[in-house]
């Protein structure tokens, strides 16, 4: 038994990390969105990587919010039941 519940504080403190991993990404693409749209609105390319950088920045975001949902649904559960 001693074994499953070290198991199971390893699984929720990985759970934080994927939420916080996410959550950096979705930042850090957000950045380059800002960054590519301070370049130049007159390329092409850049408003295209810009555009880009925000949808990757949507995607990490909803990422995020899943894993963060998972992880406190498992944190809700005290005991599990085997």
């Amino acid at each position: 038994m001693e074994r499953f519940e070290e198991e199971v504080t390893l699984v929720k403190a990985e759970s934080a990390r994927v939420a916080r991993t996410f959550g950096y990404f979705a930042t850090q693409w957000e950045q380059r969105a800002k960054d590519w749209a301070k370049k130049g609105q007159k390329e092409r390319f850049d408003r295209g990587a810009a555009a880009a950088s925000w949808c990757r920045r949507g995607v990490f975001m909803k990422l995020a919010e899943l894993a963060e949902a998972d992880h406190r649904e498992l944190e809700a559960h005290e005991r599990w039941e085997l």
